[in-house]
């Protein structure tokens, strides 16, 4: 069989392109998010300024500080200052113990000894509860390590559980799992009497609710307490526009349409996570695409249709068939699931997004205008027998599609705009199977 096939116009410059632009973007467009704050210098002297505030996920080694806007900028440790305030968050430069094993940590092979890997460093401890009689803080790298301050003194909260293999097999060992449930009993204020090992956990809700209530139990005053953040849910139209490569197959073979634009309409629901609220969000977007595309090329096959009804019996029926101004329309719904985070709490901070989506295709037409030209073949030489034209539709049925994509975005207050590219659908060739589109969302009150 012999096809004559139309080279497409394939997307790889735009998808490498596009691949440059995020690597750059992710250091050179990453901007600081500079607001109202201050710090306390070791002679206890209070210095208002900015501070590169980053909606930290884990608890900043440094600050970035400026005295005022356009100041030089300061890189300050825990060494340097007695702590910091931004944002509603305060924070303390204590010399705590910090456990440098996972809450569940894999230690090895064999009876290893269970002792704790911890070392002793003067870092910064976010403040979750001051009180007069309890105080509770937070220092999360790898893990979550929580202390309480009971007169001067604090006191790192024990909590592991260590998985180790032994004979072949792997066993859990939860000595000191609830090692802090002991600690906490042990207060000397008292409070300890409050703990039953039901009601506390190793979390950070459980252990500001105990010390809340230890606080309140013993008629303490409190000068300070945390807002855990919660997931925030928003909302918005969406409005994008595509362009993509796709295949239909025919009897001559696949027929490429390439860089045919498309329009969307849809909508879409998204949960900004509560650590780097501005920064980390978890997006559902529904959207309708309809699409039409012409391809002008011609598409040629000669296949072999059978011998001839009539002596000589060994002469062949050849059948060259060929399509050309064949047109397709597609309409199809398309559900992303996306994950953003953004390069900075800057609010014209890019976004990197990532995710997939599951496409449904509705409905699928191909019109071709198509010439059957029938040979007798014998002895080496062909005649032309007949000739059949006219015009043929293609109906596919409903059929699913599941597709990876990445992308950029930049969000400005109700406006974000995202930039995606799907390399190949891992099902069906029929919905576009390349695709660069840019979607408008435009947030809802």
């Amino acid at each position: 069989m012999i096809i004559k096939r139309r080279k497409g116009i394939e997307l790889r410059i735009v998808a490498a392109s596009f691949l440059i632009f995020a690597f750059l973007s992710s250091g050179a467009l990453a901007q600081p998010n500079y607001v109202s704050g201050y710090v306390i210098k070791k002679d206890n002297d209070t210095t208002f300024g900015e501070i590169d505030y980053q909606e930290w996920v884990q608890t900043p080694d440094s600050i970035f500080f400026k005295e005022k806007r356009g100041a030089e900028k300061l890189i300050l440790k825990a060494t340097d200052i007695l702590g910091f305030y931004v944002a509603g968050e305060i924070y303390s430069s204590e010399l705590v113990t910090i456990d440098l094993n996972s809450q569940k940590a894999r230690i090895g092979s064999g009876h290893v000894s269970l002792f704790q890997k911890s070392i002793k460093k003067k870092v910064f401890i976010l403040n979750l509860v001051k009180g007069e009689a309890l105080s509770l803080y937070l220092y999360k790298k790898e893990r979550e390590n929580y202390y309480v301050k009971e007169d001067s003194s604090y006191i790192e909260l024990i909590s592991n559980e260590y998985v180790l293999q032994n004979n072949g097999k792997y066993l859990v060992v939860s000595t000191n799992k609830e090692k802090f449930v002991q600690q906490l009993k042990k207060l000397h204020n008292g409070c300890g009497d409050l703990i039953s090992d039901e009601n506390i956990y190793y979390s950070i809700d459980s252990l500001i609710d105990f010390t809340i209530e230890c606080n309140d139990f013993l008629g303490a005053k409190k000068s300070y307490l945390y807002t855990i953040p919660k997931p925030k849910l928003d909302h918005g139209i969406v409005l994008g526009m595509g362009i993509s490569n796709f295949k239909i197959p025919l009897d001559v073979g696949e027929i490429d349409y390439s860089s045919t634009s498309y329009f969307t309409f849809g909508y879409s629901a998204d949960i900004i996570l509560p650590r780097g609220r501005k920064k980390r969000k978890i997006s559902a977007q529904l959207s309708f695409s309809s699409l039409k595309a012409k391809n002008s090329e011609r598409y040629e096959a000669t296949f072999f249709a059978g011998y001839c009804s009539e002596p000589p019996f060994n002469c062949q029926i050849l059948h060259n068939q060929s399509f050309e101004e064949s047109t397709v329309a597609l309409s199809f719904l398309k559900l992303n699931i996306i994950y953003s985070s953004k390069f900075s709490a800057h609010d014209f901070s890019p976004t990197l997004l990532a995710g997939g989506s599951l496409g449904g295709l509705l409905y699928s037409r191909t019109n071709s205008q198509f010439e059957t030209k029938v040979f007798r073949e014998e002895n080496g030489s062909r005649t032309l027998e007949s000739v059949i034209t006219g015009e043929e539709d293609v109906y596919d049925p409903v059929d699913f599609t599941l597709n990876m994509f990445g992308g950029l975005g930049f969000t400005y207050k109700k406006f974000s705009l995202s930039f995606l590219f799907e390399p190949r659908l891992l099902k069906n060739n029929i919905v576009p199977y390349q695709s660069f589109y840019t979607n408008l969302k435009i947030v809802l009150i």
